[in-house]
């Protein structure tokens, strides 16, 4: 599984290094309009970073899910599935990869993100409190702030994990029914839009649980945890579907 996921990370390291160039660019621009005191070209660089950010996360998020198809389709990706290797290693070593791409850009920019805004705040020489803000802005506690920020990572985690899982099993099912046929850019289109929909009809009408728990994470986690009931089984679930239909339905 190791070499899998190596071959996952070389592959997809030109992407990574443009979209890291792009974020640098716009940093750049950012950092000169600081430096010169200019807030025109700080707002350009600002603009350019939300812009550059949100293409990064993206288009990250766009190669996880729909690489899965086209490795069964194109004729250099599905070689790694040749190997002697189990299809559940190969799965799961591309699940893995996807998401460690993910939060490697979601990092990128969070780091980016927090530095800027402490040279915002030291050039209008302004203490920095960005919790404390944010936690005035919404009427809660610091300690709060932080809760919710420590949900809201597990649950993007764990829910982009079952995302790709879904968008798996349906390649997998895909490359079962129909072989190497409809596989242009509009089977990716239709793999994108039929898992956002399956994902989000189950994901919307789970219940929310009550808790009475003080401590705001452990509150955070008991109210949405069936979600994550449906992640772990969901993503296990898919999981072993495609692995099933890549060892005994689909001919490579």
């Amino acid at each position: 599984m190791t070499k899998i996921m190596k071959y996952e990370i070389l592959r997809s390291k030109v992407t990574l290094i443009a979209l890291f160039g792009v974020l640098l660019g716009a940093e750049f621009v950012y950092l000169v309009g600081v430096m010169l005191k200019k807030d025109s070209t700080m707002s350009l660089g600002i603009i350019f970073l939300i812009l550059a950010a949100g293409a990064s996360f993206f288009t990250v998020w766009l190669q996880g899910l729909t690489g899965f198809r086209k490795d069964l389709t194109d004729k250099t990706g599905y070689m790694v599935f040749l190997t002697p290797v189990s299809p559940y290693r190969i799965i799961i070593g591309k699940l893995l990869v996807a998401l460690g791409e993910l939060v490697l850009a979601s990092g990128l920019v969070a780091l980016l993100g927090s530095i800027d805004i402490r040279i915002l705040y030291a050039k209008y020489e302004t203490p920095m409190k960005i919790i404390e803000k944010i936690a005035e802005f919404f009427g809660v506690t610091t300690s709060e702030v932080w809760a919710g920020f420590i949900v809201l990572v597990l649950t993007s985690m764990l829910s982009t994990l079952t995302l790709y899982a879904i968008a798996y099993l349906f390649s997998a099912v895909w490359a079962a029914r129909f072989g190497t046929q409809y596989s242009g850019k509009g089977a990716s289109i239709v793999l994108v839009v039929a898992v956002l929909i399956i994902y989000y009809l189950i994901v919307l009408n789970l219940p929310t649980l009550s808790s009475t728990a003080r401590n705001p994470v452990v509150r955070g986690f008991v109210e949405k945890l069936p979600r994550y009931i449906f992640y772990v089984i969901g993503t296990i679930g898919c999981t072993w579907g495609t692995g099933y239909l890549m060892d005994k339905k689909i001919s490579l």
